[in-house]
């Protein structure tokens, strides 16, 4: 028996699926009940071999519902694999999937999903605390729908913005905007704390929410520690030189246009760009890309696929930030653990990639000021090995979890 709370997670997102907070909780899950605590997550994401055996994880949901999503999903993003008959037919119904979800699902795409946890709510084991995750803010919804009677202490992580997401905002912001305000105000007010990943975040939160002040804090993103055999054996000087970017692009918060076309300026003749992500974000970087870049597309790939793509594969990782100040790319944090040079593209004057970078002997910052002639011989000049995590020791599985611990 253990005398430390039991902890419930509800996240709307987790693994397998890729995302910056599927990794990051599946990271902080491992590292809590290796410490002793008995930790229950409750998700949507439907289960597939259970990858850890440390924590149980339970999944409500619409198989049939999700099922059919997924296949529309993944039929019209592999068209080349269709027949013209079936890519139209495929196209249309996720054209009419997401104009329904657009125009009158509230508070996101997967409101459906609290309906689902309430029928099966019998099901969710006790707990003495509850942690809450967005995006989706439908999360922060149905922990707030579990928690109500019973009042347990609670914990909302606050991933990216959703009242205050101007550009590319979750649902119709002219149909929801006063209704947004007032249950995200009432569920920080119900919370016992609330979690930002970086400052800019919290700050821009608090000014607009006073309710938060004295109840929010920073837990910074996290990365595990990996074994940097392959980055230090890596042959820098073979050819042709790849870089790769893993993640996916949204309009409105970060595209590859201003990134493209710079490097378009460069001439670097071979060189190719590898690019791990969905269809939209492919088709937002061929749209954006000139014929002379050589841009290689690949599909999302598990957490730990990536990171070995990263050790074994590619000279350099790519970087697009954020056009806004408030929402922090945290695949940086994974690049850094991999010791590899990073190539990162600032949108913005204040950028606050650039201070986690900033400290590294081998990152590449370019934004739309600088001079190609410069950014051609940093390329040349940095592409070399960083194994010294001592300047991000913060962003560590270990001491994230620490800080974590001290909210218990």
């Amino acid at each position: 028996m253990t005398n430390k709370p039991r902890i419930l997670l509800v996240s709307h997102q987790f693994t397998p699926l890729v995302s910056p907070r599927t990794t990051r909780w599946a990271i902080l899950c491992e590292e809590l009940a290796e410490r002793g605590y008995d930790v229950t997550v409750v998700t949507g994401t439907k289960q597939g071999k259970q990858s850890s055996n440390k924590y149980k994880v339970i999944y409500f949901g619409s198989k049939r519902v999700g099922s059919l999503i997924e296949k529309t999903r993944r039929a019209s993003s592999t068209s080349e694999k269709n027949n013209l008959v079936k890519k139209c037919f495929f196209y249309i119904l996720k054209k009419i999937y997401r104009l329904f979800y657009r125009t009158l699902a509230w508070p996101d795409y997967s409101m459906f999903w609290f309906f689902s946890v309430r029928r099966n709510i019998k099901n969710i084991p006790e707990y003495d605390l509850i942690i809450s995750v967005s995006l989706p803010f439908t999360s922060h919804l149905v922990a707030y729908s579990i928690n109500k009677k019973l009042g347990k202490k609670w914990i909302m992580d606050i991933g990216d913005p959703f009242t205050l997401k101007k550009d590319a905002p979750e649902n119709n912001k002219y149909l929801f905007s006063l209704l947004n305000k007032y249950f995200e105000k009432k569920f920080y007010q119900s919370a016992n704390k609330v979690v930002f990943t970086h400052e800019e975040s919290l700050m821009y939160h608090n000014n607009y929410f006073p309710i938060l002040d004295g109840k929010s804090t920073v837990l910074p993103p996290v990365f595990s520690i990996n074994e940097n055999t392959l980055t230090e054996n890596f042959d820098f000087s073979k050819h042709p030189l790849k870089f790769a970017y893993f993640g996916v692009l949204t309009f409105g918060v970060r595209t590859p246009h201003n990134f493209l076309a710079f490097f378009d300026i460069l001439e670097l003749n071979g060189v190719e760009l590898h690019w791990y992500m969905n269809e939209d974000s492919k088709k937002m970087v061929k749209d954006a890309s000139s014929t002379s870049i050589n841009n290689i597309f690949h599909d999302m790939v598990p957490r730990k696929e990536a990171l070995s793509l990263m050790l074994s594969e590619y000279h350099a990782l790519l970087n697009i930030g954020n056009t806004n100040p408030f929402q922090l790319p945290s695949k940086v944090i994974e690049y850094i653990s991999t010791g590899k040079p990073i190539i990162h593209f600032s949108e913005i004057n204040n950028d606050s990639t650039e201070l986690i970078l900033g400290v590294r002997s081998n990152t590449i910052i370019i934004s739309g000021n600088s001079k190609p002639d410069v950014i051609k011989r940093e390329i040349n000049d940095k592409l070399f090995a960083d194994n010294d995590i001592t300047a991000v020791e913060k962003y560590s599985s270990r001491s994230v979890a620490d800080e974590l611990q001290k909210l218990i």
